[in-house]
């Protein structure tokens, strides 16, 4: 093992994980996926089961198991974590000297503001919305996971396309493109299997959020139902962040937008960015330049009082691009 001053930064996602280690120039040395680490949703023993994965081929990768300061945003927090809760996750599977955990969306909203005021929406598995002003003070808004709301995200936004198919198949609604393309999705030939296929066993929300794309590609071709359930994501989306600008009362606050359901579905990103230019015209509209993970190292200068100079980030960005590549 070699001796080296290394950061490490982990988004864990409500679907999969991704880690990342860089250096104090800010070159980024590795990169890791891995499943979820929401001890709430599959509970800590399977978290630090697929914790214990990322950090093996971690190690394995920068030939050190130990590091300077780790970050974690999970999307199991909706604030920092104690101390007790992060030994609970990380006890045993990782050496630092210094161990942080913090929502993923706070590590996304760091990537977007490094610390400057902003608003972030973030619509993946889940959705919420997370703001910070000129103090360290941090706005939230939804987040109540999928059975208490979650609008906009993709559970929600796959949940109604599977219902209107449903619906649509019992003649009881609109005839709709969502019927074959659910048949298709989830390889039944017919909708009667889906009962199986739903509940023996029950289904993860993420397996079921993954229809999102299928209803915003039914929405792209014209299908009116489709249509429909993806500009109402929008708008609802476009409302957590309307109600944090009024909350934060900051004129032209920037407003960044996250989430796998913004990286791939423009429709929605273009509306939720249509409506937000119309209701609030002084704010810039954007998708995040920098990935959720790098928040976390982001988060990981801030707590332990490193200056983080813009070259840090620009390096971080380039060498980043250059794993992709590999």
């Amino acid at each position: 093992m070699v001796s080296r001053e290394i950061l490490l930064g982990i988004d864990g996602g409500g679907t999969h994980s991704t880690a990342i280690a860089v250096d104090m120039e800010g070159n980024v040395l590795a990169k890791v996926t891995g499943e979820s680490i929401n001890y709430y949703a599959i509970g800590m023993k399977r978290a630090r089961h697929h914790l214990m994965l990322i950090m093996n081929r971690m190690v394995d990768k920068v030939k050190t198991d130990k590091f300077e300061s780790v970050y974690i945003g999970n999307s199991a927090l909706s604030e920092k974590a104690a101390a007790s809760m992060i030994d609970e996750l990380t006890g045993g599977i990782i050496k630092s000297k210094s161990v942080y955990m913090h929502s993923d969306s706070y590590i996304a909203l760091l990537a977007m503001t490094t610390g400057k005021p902003g608003i972030l929406i973030i619509s993946g598995t889940g959705s919420m919305g997370m703001a910070k002003g000129l103090s360290d003070e941090l706005l939230t808004i939804g987040g109540w996971g999928h059975v208490l709301g979650d609008y906009g995200s993709g559970y929600h936004i796959a949940l109604q396309g599977i219902q209107a198919a449903i619906t649509a198949e019992d003649q009881m609604a609109t005839a709709t493109m969502l019927q074959e393309a659910l048949k298709r999705h989830y390889a039944v030939g017919d909708m009667g299997e889906l009962i199986d296929k739903f509940y023996n066993p029950p289904v993860d929300k993420h397996i079921i959020a993954g229809f999102a794309f299928e209803v915003a590609s039914c929405a792209e071709q014209g299908d009116a139902v489709a249509l429909k359930i993806v500009k109402q994501a929008a708008h609802d989306l476009a409302d957590h962040a309307k109600a944090l600008v009024k909350r934060l009362n900051i004129q032209g606050v920037p407003i960044g937008a996250s989430g796998s359901v913004f990286k791939k579905n423009s429709m929605i990103f273009e509306e939720f960015k249509s409506v937000l230019q119309q209701e609030c015209p002084l704010s810039t509209v954007t998708r995040i330049d920098f990935p959720p993970e790098f928040g976390a190292i982001f988060a990981c200068f801030h707590e332990n009082k490193l200056l983080l100079e813009p070259s840090i980030q620009e390096r971080m960005k380039i060498t980043y691009e250059l794993l992709k590549e590999e």
